[in-house]
């Protein structure tokens, strides 16, 4: 039995198993390598086939983003960071069922980064499909708009889309992922 065989027996509903199987898949061909990658225990990442890819710490290397499931359960890998950049203290308050994205940044260290807001990432946006999700990249137009609002903006970033209809952006400024609310009227 091939990887393409597994996948066409399993439900929709079974993501743990689906993860173990694209990564049977890998073997095979089928997916990128990003598909395999561990956040933690509990920690499903929903588009491992298509991730978001970006130079996010901008370091030249394209990095991949994942949008992740968590569960009440949930407990990142000891090589994972953790961060909610919507905090003002960075403050990570205990998984609930909820959303977060995870950023496995590329080069030599392959260091991952799983950012998690209980509040903004459960709003009723993140339900919609495609998710509320875009990169922005340093050769697009738009890229130097933002630059003029976000002085310390150096690689891709990543555009959130709110309910209230206004984006925002998560972005790393040379030490961490922080966001940049823009003050304006949707």
């Amino acid at each position: 039995m091939n990887g393409r065989t597994l996948l066409s027996i399993i439900k929709p509903g079974w993501k743990a198993i689906r993860i173990v199987l694209l990564c049977v898949g890998l073997v095979a061909g089928m997916v990128n390598q990003g598909a395999c990658e561990n956040f933690g225990t509990g920690i499903v990442a929903i588009n491992p086939e298509k991730p978001y890819v970006g130079d996010f710490n901008g370091d030249g290397i394209a990095d991949n983003l994942f949008l992740l499931e968590l569960r009440g359960s949930s407990r990142i890998s000891d090589d994972s960071v953790l961060i909610n950049p919507w905090s003002s203290g960075g403050n990570v308050q205990p998984f609930d069922e909820s959303l977060g994205l995870g950023i496995v940044h590329g080069g030599k260290q392959g260091t991952k980064t799983v950012l998690y807001d209980p509040d903004f990432l459960s709003t009723p946006i993140w339900k919609e499909t495609p998710a509320p999700v875009s990169v922005l990249k340093r050769e697009s137009e738009d890229y130097p708009v933002w630059k003029k609002s976000v002085s310390d903006l150096d690689g891709d970033a990543i555009v959130l889309e709110t309910e209230a209809g206004i984006d925002i952006l998560l972005y790393f400024n040379g030490t961490t992922y922080t966001i940049f609310w823009p003050e304006e009227e949707p």
